[in-house]
């Protein structure tokens, strides 16, 4: 069993992570309607996240593999501490 005060700070620390990633993401896309980019449709599989995108006049399209999103996501997610 943790102490009151372990599970209080790890709270403490989710909340200052989860504000900074809402930032980033705001931040993110901003940029993206300042750069026309505008998703117009993801589809996730289990093995790929592909999305149509608009970027100013011109339609294409980007396939992410499934399995490196989620490790990067893991990776970044272990080094702020957030997943032991």
């Amino acid at each position: 069993m943790q102490r009151p005060t372990a599970l209080l700070r790890q709270l403490l620390v989710a909340e200052v992570i989860q504000m900074y990633l809402t930032q980033q993401i705001v931040a993110i896309k901003a940029q993206m309607r300042k750069e026309q980019i505008r998703i117009l449709e993801q589809i996730t599989s289990k093995e790929d996240i592909t999305i149509t995108y608009a970027w100013g006049q011109k339609q294409d399209q980007a396939v992410f593999m499934r399995k490196m999103v989620d490790a990067e996501g893991a990776s970044r997610a272990k080094r702020t501490g957030v997943v032991p």
